[in-house]
């Protein structure tokens, strides 16, 4: 499954009320999408790259920050059906000045294994100008740009949208980022209460960290290389969203991301 933007698609051619019962959380990362990748604390620029070029080079581990970041899961539940609440999510996207730069289908990824979700799909959704500000600042931020907004059918049959918070994502990655990624976080909480009518509530908090690994490969060996370490570890690739080509419309040039 390819997650792909028509921003990126241009550049390469020439160019988330609380439901009930919620016992945890699991946040994940694609590091294909070098996002979402999912997730994710260090510090500024310089002390995570610096972290992992001494600690992580010698050892040959990744090099995680001492301490996590917390970071909310917000939650709001929508009285529409889970197709009506999908439609509602994109203009609502569109309203904010920000667009849906792919979209992962779990429900369908997983029905290939015989588990039959009522609905489950993720939007990552951004706007390349505002990203361009973070990218610029630290490309790392990628790991979790754009936001992701899940929407996903209960036990109760009701649909959901949920996403963690922007700010304090970024800030995991980079302390720093926190101050300009407040913005990002605001936008995601109007889209979903414009979706459901409601603000949406934080339902859970954890701590997580960021972590880094040094690559002696240039930017297409290391991708080429992951793909194959993937397939090695049993897993697969359900999807990649080329940043760099995305952020390419905003005139800002990254070598890779």
């Amino acid at each position: 499954m390819n997650i792909e933007s028509s921003e990126s698609k241009r550049a390469s051619s020439g160019i988330t009320g609380s439901r009930r019962g919620r016992k945890g959380l699991v946040v994940s990362a694609l590091a294909t999408m070098a996002l979402l990748a999912a997730a994710c604390a260090s510090s500024a620029t310089t002390s995570h790259k610096a972290a992992t070029s001494t600690s992580a080079a010698s050892s040959g581990q990744s090099s995680p920050a001492a301490s996590g970041t917390s970071v909310t899961f917000f939650t709001s539940s929508s009285a529409k059906s889970f197709a009506d609440t999908t439609s509602s999510l994109k203009t609502a996207v569109s309203s904010a000045g920000m667009m849906i730069l792919g979209n992962l289908n779990q429900a369908g990824v997983l029905s290939v294994t015989g588990l039959s979700l009522k609905g489950a799909e993720t939007f990552f959704v951004g706007n390349p100008t505002t990203g361009k500000k973070l990218f610029q600042m630290d490309p790392a931020v990628g790991a979790i740009l754009p936001v992701r907004m899940y929407l996903w059918v209960d036990s109760t049959g009701g649909t959901d949208v949920g996403y963690l918070d922007p700010a304090s994502l970024a800030a995991a990655v980079n302390p720093q980022l926190s101050t300009p990624a407040q913005m990002i976080s605001q936008a995601a909480s109007k889209i979903v209460q414009s979706v459901t009518g409601t603000k949406p509530s934080a339902t859970a908090s954890v701590n997580v960290s960021f972590v880094s690994v040094p690559s002696s490969k240039s930017f297409a060996d290391t991708t080429s290389s992951l793909k194959t370490a993937v397939s090695s570890a049993g897993m697969m690739i359900l999807g990649n969203l080329n940043q760099a080509g995305v952020l390419s419309v905003t005139g800002l040039s990254l070598k890779g991301a």
